[in-house]
C-alpha cells in the first residue's frame, strides 16, 4: 500500500517535492500547478515512479493553484498519511493564518483527513496572524522552519509533543 502525501500551495511546499524523488509507494495529492509541473518533471525523467493527483477546482490564477468546494470534495475521499501545509502565518496567540478565506479553508481540510500534520514555514511568518485562521496550534504535528525554535515557543511545542525542525 502507498504513502498518500499531501502538498499544499506554496513555494516552500514545493521544495519538498524534490525531496520525493526515488521514494517508492507515494500517491502525491496536489493542488498547485507549479508542484503538480514538478511532479510530471520528475515522473518524466524516471525519478518518480508514483501516483499524482492533481485535486481540481476552481483556479487562483495568482496563486496558480485550485481552491473551493470542489477541492473541498474531491479530498473528502482521500486518507493522508502525511500533508505538508504552507501558511501565511504562525504564531503562539492565534495558530495557523492564511491570507484568505478561500485558499485557507483546503489547507484545514487536508489537515483533517491527515494522519501526521506538518507546517513548513520560513522565519518571516513566525509571530505572523493573517487574515483567516487555519486551525490551532495542537493540531500540527511538526514545524519545519529555518530559523531556530523561538524560546517562548517551547513550552507549547512540549504541551503539545509538536517537534520543531530547523532545514
Amino acid at each position: 500500500m502507498s504513502d498518500v502525501i499531501a502538498i499544499d500551495t506554496g513555494t516552500t511546499t514545493c521544495e519538498i517535492l524534490y525531496h520525493l524523488k526515488d521514494k517508492k509507494n507515494i500517491t502525491m495529492l496536489l493542488n498547485n500547478v507549479a508542484g503538480l509541473n514538478i511532479m510530471i518533471d520528475l515522473k518524466n525523467n524516471k525519478m518518480f515512479d508514483g501516483n499524482i493527483i492533481f485535486l481540481g477546482g476552481e483556479i487562483d490564477t495568482n496563486q496558480l493553484s485550485c481552491f473551493g468546494p470542489i477541492s473541498e470534495n474531491i479530498l473528502e475521499n482521500f486518507y493522508i498519511d502525511k500533508a505538508f501545509i504552507a501558511v501565511g502565518g504562525i504564531s503562539l496567540q492565534n495558530g495557523l493564518t492564511g491570507y484568505n478565506v478561500n485558499e485557507a479553508n483546503l489547507p484545514k481540510k487536508i489537515m483533517e483527513n491527515s494522519k501526521e500534520v506538518i507546517v513548513v514555514v520560513d522565519y518571516s511568518k513566525i509571530g505572523v496572524r493573517n487574515f483567516y485562521k487555519i486551525s490551532e496550534l495542537n493540531e500540527v504535528n511538526v514545524i519545519v522552519s529555518n530559523k531556530e525554535v523561538p524560546n517562548e515557543w517551547n513550552d507549547m511545542l512540549n504541551q503539545y509533543e509538536i517537534n520543531w525542525v530547523v532545514s
